[in-house]
């Protein structure tokens, strides 16, 4: 678990650089950190809530809250759909 979170903390750090150098493709890198930091997110929350067993499905646990928050962020600030359309629009541009 801690290497899927070092893994999103590298690419979220690798676009925020783009963003900041001002390169071009700086959205496509932040649509692949967004996509890769909620897919290994929610599988991060999701062994968590196993490992917990009951407690992390009470309702007023943090890993519950954690969890629904998490899976708001695959449906708010754009769909994961949303991002690989975005990724690819971009992949097909980049390689010709």
């Amino acid at each position: 678990m801690m290497a899927y979170i070092e893994t999103m903390r590298s690419i979220v750090y690798d676009a925020a650089l783009h963003i900041d150098r001002k390169y071009d493709d700086y959205y496509a890198l932040a649509s692949i950190a967004k996509l890769t930091s909620v897919l290994l997110g929610m599988d991060v929350i999701r062994r968590a809530v196993q490992l917990t067993g009951a407690y992390g499905v009470w309702s007023n646990s943090k890993l519950n809250r954690i969890y629904r928050d998490a899976k708001l962020m695959e449906i708010g600030e754009g769909t994961n759909e949303v991002q690989r359309m975005v990724i690819y629009k971009w992949l097909s541009r980049y390689l010709g």
